[in-house]
């Protein structure tokens, strides 16, 4: 299953609200099995609401695992502070298998 780096942009001037904080939560809770772990390069990007980026905006990310694409758009589009002026991107990230092979080992070993 593809994996995917969401990229959260954080409305200007953003002050955390018990509110802002039980809608994350809510959308954390959405996520369920597709929430996944971290690293590796991102490649594929797409943007929607406001992705500009500057010292007022607080940035954060979620690391993904969904069928394709799209599936992860529609998560990402349910993030709470979207409706607020926030943004995200996602990005699907590559896969990079090490060539261990200078090492005198094979990447299976």
């Amino acid at each position: 299953m593809p994996t995917f780096f969401l990229t959260h942009y954080f409305p200007k001037n953003f002050q955390s609200s018990p509110a802002s904080a039980e809608a994350a939560t809510a959308w954390f809770e959405r996520l369920g099995p597709n929430l996944a772990g971290r690293g590796n390069p991102a490649s594929e990007t797409r943007r929607f609401g406001d992705c500009s980026n500057g010292p007022e905006r607080a940035v954060a990310f979620t690391v993904i695992s969904t069928d394709d694409l799209e599936a992860a758009v529609a998560l990402a589009e349910a993030w709470p502070l979207l409706a607020n002026g926030g943004g995200v991107e996602v990005r699907e990230l590559t896969m990079v298998i090490p060539d261990f092979s200078s090492f005198g080992l094979s990447a299976h070993h």
